[in-house]
């Protein structure tokens, strides 16, 4: 059993105590009624990146993760299951909750995923929060060079007061340039087949 399992009341009444903005606790509070049916809660209070995956393990289902820690990637960060834990389950739909920064190049969500970037997000390149009954939450600052958002599928939510650093923007409220425009060719060309998480979540 990993050492990061804790209580999900307890996990409930730290995050109560992390001075997440109204908006941002009251959607995560309702995430968490509605997803978390008996699921483990891992409450990660070290390095993430430094983990090994064996660190992480159950022996059950998780339905709530939350990183206190800074995290800095030279690399993309896909919010599915293989990549958080290091294993498969039935779904990938967990909460994830970041308390800290998250710096990466590319970041993609995945369907069914609740994703709350507490500390903020800051990636180099694209940011994909499109994916099927996904919902991402940013706070405090949200940078990236392109931000694709809805576009069909689900559209991310940015609380009052955050900091706004985007090169360009593609989704439902409207776009500052076109896919083909803004992407490189073999990217825009597959997202006329393929849905964005999809495209976004096997690229390195």
């Amino acid at each position: 059993m990993s050492r990061f399992v804790i209580d999900p009341a307890d996990a409930k009444r730290r995050l109560a105590a992390a001075e997440l903005s109204p908006d941002v606790e009251r959607i995560l509070s309702y995430a968490i009624e509605r997803g978390l049916r008996g699921d483990q809660v891992l409450w990660i209070d070290e390095p993430w990146v430094e983990l090994d995956y064996d660190e992480l393990e159950t022996g059950d289902l998780v339905g709530l993760v939350v990183l206190t820690e800074p995290i800095e990637l030279d690399e993309a960060l896909t919010l599915s299951n293989d990549v958080l834990l290091g294993r498969f389950q039935p779904r990938d739909g967990i909460i994830v909750v970041f308390l800290a920064p998250v710096r990466c190049t590319t970041f993609s969500t995945v369907p069914d995923c609740v994703s709350v970037f507490a500390g903020g997000l800051t990636v180099e390149g694209i940011a994909n929060f499109a994916a099927p009954d996904a919902t991402p939450i940013v706070a405090q600052k949200l940078e990236a060079e392109v931000v694709l958002s809805g576009m069909g599928d689900s559209a991310v939510l940015i609380a009052p007061g955050t900091a706004l650093a985007i090169g360009a923007f593609h989704g439902y409220l409207g776009s500052t340039a076109k896919l083909e425009h803004i992407l490189p060719k073999e990217l825009a060309d597959r997202l006329e087949e393929e849905s964005a998480w999809e495209v976004f979540s096997d690229l390195e």
